[in-house]
């Protein structure tokens, strides 16, 4: 049981530090820094995606996370998985007026076009 705890707070972690990250680097306009990140969550958010239910349930948390970006890559990534919760969250990052807004808008207009595929987690197997 502590094995588990300690790889769910790894992933949990190492996700909320590189959204974090991203968000700043993207802010600065750093575009290598963030595609670098970009990839490196990417990762993480797969292994996540293949944990046990209390690891996903711990992700699903994070979309009340008080960091903006944050709460977008876990709303993006959940679309599949609770479209509307996912799409509301987005929405209300849409009102802030940095990057990380226009980001959510750019981001709900391509889902609703169907430029993005995200699976439902509820679905996938583990």
């Amino acid at each position: 049981m502590q094995a588990e705890n300690s790889i769910m707070d790894t992933f949990i972690t190492e996700y909320i530090t590189l959204a974090i990250e991203h968000g700043i680097s993207i802010e600065n306009g750093n575009d290598s820094k963030s595609n670098k990140i970009h990839s490196r969550i990417m990762k993480v958010i797969k292994e996540i995606s293949q944990s046990e239910s209390k690891i996903k349930n711990e992700f699903y948390g994070l979309l009340t996370h008080p960091n903006l970006s944050v709460r977008l890559w876990t709303a993006t990534e959940l679309l599949g998985t609770d479209e509307k919760k996912s799409v509301k969250i987005m929405l209300i990052i849409e009102a802030d007026k940095g990057i990380i807004g226009l980001t959510s808008k750019t981001l709900i207009d391509m889902w609703k076009k169907g430029l993005i595929n995200k699976t439902d987690w509820n679905k996938a197997s583990t």
